[in-house]
């Protein structure tokens, strides 16, 4: 008769397991990390996002909560905020990764100085993942 592995052994295959498996994701939920473990959670990659999201919380509260929680870290929500490196309003945007991220990419008219397409801009960039631009996201998760 076999000995059955000790119990510790298939704990720490467990962990390793589910460690692998959430590589490559951010997560996210209303400004909480999932530290808080019993919370549901949101993936910021396009492919999971619909899927982690529970079907009672829309799709644009989950966004518009980390991008209130982007603004208040990165201008405290001033609109005439400019930055130490040059960057620009209440999103603190390069003038460089505006122009192409929210004018040609996203078609947004060219007005870094408006917090509604800042705004905009910014839940389209999360929503393709780009959430690395901020270097304040670790606040909001």
């Amino acid at each position: 008769m076999k000995d059955k592995p000790p119990n510790w052994l298939w704990i720490i295959l467990l962990v390793i397991a589910f460690v692998i498996a959430g590589l490559g994701h951010t997560t996210i939920f209303a400004g909480k990390s999932l530290r808080e473990a019993d919370r549901p959670y949101v993936s910021l990659n396009r492919c999971f996002l619909t899927a982690y999201i529970p079907h009672h919380i829309p799709h644009t509260q989950v966004l518009g909560s980390l991008v209130d929680c982007l603004v208040k870290a990165e201008s405290s929500g001033n609109p005439k905020a400019v930055g130490k490196a040059g960057e620009i309003g209440i999103l603190q945007f390069m003038p460089s990764t505006f122009q192409h991220f929210c004018v040609e990419k996203y078609n947004y008219r060219d007005d870094i100085w408006s917090p509604e397409i800042q705004r905009k801009c910014c839940a389209e960039m999360l929503e393709e993942g780009l959430i690395n631009h901020w270097s304040t996201k670790d606040l909001c998760m």
